[in-house]
Order: structure tokens, then sequence, then C-alpha cells
């Protein structure tokens, strides 16, 4: 683990920052990348690879339901039979389904109309029936949504596309779905679908930005962030997202001095935007810049007391920071505790910051249990590099020794 967490909700639902462009004049001021600071001699050190920057959690949540548009009315003067009369009423049906249960009526005379149609039945007359219906699934997925349904939603989400393969706003909140669900691959194919009907969806762009970053692609993910800003207006305060997005890829690229000016510009833009201020913290802590890492964290907190990810970045930085005049081991344990608390259970990540706090305040005992049972956590996507330094920092608990990080102090995500 490095010592301050590079960059979601939580990842919750689902994903703007400064301007590149205008922050490069000021970008050799915002992070000069200093020699990295040597490791005291109160503590053995473990030397330590430098670790990629997590993406935010994730993807923009789907918007309600009441947000979708009715169906189109199609024009069917020029049509008399049975077939236009089916379909006036299913479009007039629909002009009156706001609730699960009239959407669920609507949708059976989608069926019954679609069924009664026959070979001779005008193609344009079949589909408008198909976007009626795709629509009715649309909007009774966002009422599952947030009614708790995600299985159910997501049935109706797919159910939506197949009616009508040309419905963006479905592709899109099927792509979020998916996403929640997982399923990165299929929620990437879902924003690829999106993009090609609807090029103009900035917000179909920065979810794919986001997916693509968690993918591990960050050059992807900076060509749609530059993308979505091109076409945002000027001082919009919905840019900070994007370059608070754009930031954690180029922090990833180890394009520090970039990331630094996009996250600058965010914050300017946004002043309170809590996962800006962390994203930045961890800027600066691999850039040497304890001190202004750790007043970041802190900044994060006054304005969001349940992130996770800044109590435990702050908890490592004050428990393993290079520098001893900012080491604080009590701040840590406590950040460290208030992270586990917020978390609600007990993660790699959250056990080693913790018993790297508790070996910085002379705990040895509680360290090394903590630290056995971060090591029997840790996920099976993590590196083996990964594991190695936690069952390298377990030896130094129980030899007595605290960890003190050696160059940059950030905390892997």
């Amino acid at each position: 683990m490095d010592a301050c967490l590079k960059p979601l909700a939580d990842t919750a639902t689902v994903l703007v920052l400064g301007w590149a462009l205008c922050a490069a004049a000021v970008a050799e001021d915002a992070i000069r990348l200093p020699a990295w600071v040597e490791s005291t001699d109160d503590s053995a050190a473990v030397e330590q690879t430098v670790y990629e920057a997590a993406p935010r959690p994730l993807v923009k949540p789907a918007s309600p339901a009441r947000e979708l548009p009715p169906p189109r009315l199609l024009a069917t003067e020029g049509f008399a039979d049975d077939d236009a009369r089916r379909v006036r009423q299913l479009e007039h049906a629909a002009n009156g389904a706001t609730t699960i249960h009239t959407l669920t009526r609507l949708l059976r005379r989608y069926e019954e109309t679609i069924a009664a149609f026959g070979e001779a039945t005008d193609p344009s007359l079949r589909e408008q029936a198909n976007r009626v219906g795709s629509w009715a699934h649309h909007a009774r997925a966002r009422l599952y949504t947030q009614v708790g349904k995600a299985e159910a939603s997501l049935i109706d989400l797919r159910s939506a596309t197949d009616a009508n393969p040309a419905n963006a706003a479905a592709w899109h909140d099927l792509a979020v779905a998916l996403a929640e669900t997982g399923e990165t691959k299929a929620a990437l194919d879902a924003l690829d679908r999106t993009l090609r009907i609807d090029p103009a969806s900035n917000a179909a762009r920065q979810n794919r930005a986001s997916l693509r970053l968690q993918a591990g692609d960050p050059e992807a993910a900076v060509s749609d962030c530059d993308a979505a800003l091109a076409s945002a207006p000027e001082g919009a305060a919905e840019r900070a997202d994007v370059l608070l997005l754009r930031g954690v890829a180029l922090h990833t690229m180890g394009r520090l001095r970039e990331a630094a000016a996009d996250l600058d510009e965010s914050l300017r833009l946004e002043p309170q935007l809590a996962a800006c201020r962390t994203a930045r913290g961890h800027v600066y802590a691999e850039a040497g810049y304890y001190q202004q890492a750790i007043t970041d964290y802190r900044d994060s907190l006054d304005a969001d007391p349940t992130s996770v990810e800044a109590y435990r970045s702050l908890a490592w930085v004050l428990a393993t920071c290079p520098e001893r005049s900012l080491r604080d081991p009590a701040m840590a344990i406590e950040a460290a505790w208030r992270a586990r608390r917020v978390l609600g259970r007990d993660d790699f990540l959250t056990l080693d910051a913790s018993a790297a706090a508790h070996a910085a305040a002379g705990e040895f005992a509680e360290a090394i249990r903590l630290q056995q049972r971060a090591i029997l956590m840790a996920p099976q996507s993590a590196d083996e590099s990964a594991t190695a330094e936690a069952q390298q920092r377990l030896r130094l608990y129980e030899a007595g020794r605290a960890y003190i990080a050696v160059g940059p102090a950030t905390l892997r995500r």
C-alpha cells in the first residue's frame, strides 16, 4: 500500500474537473516534483512500488422516470384499419401511464397489439408500437430502480433496447445497471451503442470514461473526457466532474502536473467537491507534498464526513509519512477507526491502514492482529506485489518496528 491513496463512491453511483488547457499556464506551479524524501532512521522502511490511481465510483445514476418524454404521437390520419386504431389506443394509453401498475397494463396492451399485427401491417405502425413498448419498458425500469428492484429493472431495460434499438436513453440506463452489477465489458458495449445513436450525450461519454479507467485504459478515459469538455459550456459547474475524472486518469498515467491542474480547476468550479479534494491529496502525496495532502484529506472530510477513502488515506499518511514532524499516530488510529465505522465492515485497505496506525503508536500486538486479518481479506484482484508488501509490513510489526513509507506515500485502493 503506498501512503496516500490515489484516486467512486462509492462508488455511489454512478460519474467535472477544470480545463487542462486553461490550467496549463499554472501547471508548473501546481506541482513541482521533488526528490523523494528519504526514510527516517527510527524505523525500517520497505521499498514500495508506485500504484495506479483508482477511479472514482462510477457511473451516473439513471434519472427519474418522470424525466422520460411521452412517446411521440404518430400521425395516423392516412390509416383507417384496425392496426392504426390499435396503435392510436396504445399511444393514448401511454400518455397516462406513470406508475408501475399502469405501465404494466400498458405493456400488456402493447403485447396484444404486436400479436394482432399481421403480415400486411404497415411497417411504420409496427415501428411506432415498438417505440411505445420500448418507452414503457424503460419507464418501468426506472421506477423499479427507485424501489430497489434491480433485477426487474435490468430485465425491462433489455426489453426496451430489444423493442427499439434506437432508444439511446434506454441503452445508457442499461449501461449504468450493468456497471453496477460488475459487468464492465457489457456496460462499455452499451455505452458504445448509446454514443453511436446520440454522439452528443456527455453523460454517456463521462460514464464510458469512468468505466474505461476502471478497466485499466486511462488513455481512452482521457480521450472521452476531452470530448466531453469540448462540448461543455465554459465555466459550467458540470465540468467539475469531468475534470475530476480526467485528473484521476492523468494521475494514473503518472502525469502529475496535468492532474493537479485539472483538479485545481475542478475545485475552482465546485469548491465543495469532496472527492476532488481527496483525489488532489493523492497527487500531492505522490509528489512528496505531504502537508498539502493532509490538508486536502481533512478538507474533504469537512465537506463529506462519510468518505471512507479520505479517512483511510489520512490515517495512512499520518501513520507512515516519511516526515517525522507530520506523523500523528493517535490521529491516525482515530481516522482508521472512523473509516471502518463508516464502511460498516472491514476490508483489506482499511485494515492495512489501521494496522499501520497502531504500529506507529507502538501497539504492535494490535497491529499484528489487524495486519493478519488484512492479508486474509486481500482481494483476489490484488497483484502479488501488494500482498507481498502487506506481508513485509507484518514482519516489521512482529519485529516491533513501525512501517515508514519510502517515496510516495500513497495507499493503494
